[in-house]
């Protein structure tokens, strides 16, 4: 993937990556080359951002050395790290999964959901408000017998976008996807609106 697929969430900036720190840990060459170059995102665009990234370290979980490069918001204990072999995992609680099976396929899941998440907010009608003046004219008509028509703003297809997103998922790493894992919880809280 090109720097270009991941504009959205490095559009904030990124967070410099210590070449010491990639070289001590001993990351597989392809995603030390891609966090050099781009480092890490500095802050994701949405309303909801799923993940804090932070200034990669070394820490040991379970006795296993893993690269921490970020965390939940809502979740201080649960860490996103890079493995030796590139995998992005959550640990923490005593735990960990697999996220994503490389760096740059968690960017791009990352860039499809925060664009679902500017065309969700983008395409979201919300409420009509009227100023006293419209409001005692629609008022008026109404009792004339006509109704006054709303523009015909499109409205948002929350489950078409869902499905975009998810296309676009499968097509970076549809093993991320299965039934308990990290994605498959997110995408669970999207289809229930709760993100």
């Amino acid at each position: 993937m090109t720097e270009t697929a991941f504009s959205r969430v490095y559009g904030s900036g990124s967070l410099e990556v210590s070449a010491q720190v990639l070289r001590e840990f001993g990351l597989e060459s392809s995603t030390s080359e891609l966090m050099l170059r781009l480092g890490l995102p500095s802050r994701l665009p949405g309303d909801v951002p799923i993940v804090q990234f932070e200034v990669p370290r070394v820490v040991e979980i379970n006795g296993t050395r893993l690269l921490a490069i970020g965390r939940e918001p809502w979740g201080e204990d649960l860490l996103l790290c890079l493995s030796v072999s590139g995998e992005v995992l959550a640990a923490g609680d005593g735990g960990r999964q697999i996220v994503n099976g490389r760096l740059s396929s968690f960017l791009g899941f990352l860039e499809a959901y925060e664009a679902f998440q500017a065309q969700a907010k983008a395409e979201d009608s919300g409420p009509v408000l009227y100023s006293q003046a419209e409001m005692q004219a629609r008022l008026e008509a109404f009792k004339r017998g006509e109704m006054l028509k709303r523009s015909a703003k499109p409205r948002f297809d929350r489950s078409e976008a869902i499905r975009t997103m998810v296309s676009e998922w499968r097509r970076l790493d549809s093993a991320a996807l299965k039934e308990g894992l990290w994605w498959s919880i997110v995408l669970e809280q999207i289809q229930d609106d709760l993100i």
